[in-house]
């Protein structure tokens, strides 16, 4: 319903020539980070699981996150914050680490075809990433403030665990051994 409701809004937004240049080079330059994203995923999930085998850690995990930062003063106003801080950031983003995912990558995440697939709207036609898709239609980030970002981060912070308990650390080393055993028949 939300989602609805900000892609009407969205919708009303005019854009210029300059505007959909700029919205098709930010969604290119994601689409590209979400590649450098999901490469080191797959690095360092193959040396984690390594660390888990070999028993110097007794299991991991990763958060992620999604921040846009803007260098416009009144952009920054209407968040309340200062240059050099994020005006949003989207903390239960997840950019498909689960092998079985991948090929959503290349699936087309813009919504605007759903509402109006034969409208004459120039945001219709773009193929959006999956982030590009989570700033507009998560972010209930209106289109002026879009056009203002400059920057945009994707992080992933690994935390390595170790149990103190002996059944716990026994446990999770067969459930990693087993997934790994798993993962590695895909």
């Amino acid at each position: 319903m939300a989602t609805e409701k900000t892609s009407a809004q969205q919708r009303k937004q005019e854009f210029s020539e300059k505007d959909i240049r700029f919205i098709k080079a930010l969604n290119e330059k994601l689409r590209n980070e979400e590649k450098r994203f999901i490469a080191l995923y797959d690095k360092l999930k193959l040396h984690l699981n390594t660390l888990c085998l070999q028993r110097d850690i007794d299991d991991f995990n990763y958060d992620t996150c999604l921040s846009l930062f803007s260098n416009d003063r009144e952009c920054n106003a209407r968040y309340g914050v200062e240059c050099g801080d994020p005006i949003w950031e989207y903390n239960v983003w997840s950019l498909f680490t689960d092998e079985d995912d991948r090929g959503l990558l290349e699936d087309n995440w813009n919504e605007y075809n759903r509402y109006a697939p034969n409208s004459a709207d120039p945001l219709v036609k773009l193929h959006f990433c999956y982030t590009m898709h989570c700033i507009v239609f998560h972010g209930h980030i209106p289109w002026q403030d879009i056009l203002c970002i400059d920057d945009v981060w994707l992080e992933m912070k690994i935390d390595y665990q170790f149990f103190t308990d002996n059944n716990m650390k026994k446990r999770f080393y067969k459930l990693n051994k087993e997934r790994i055993q798993r993962n590695s028949l895909l």
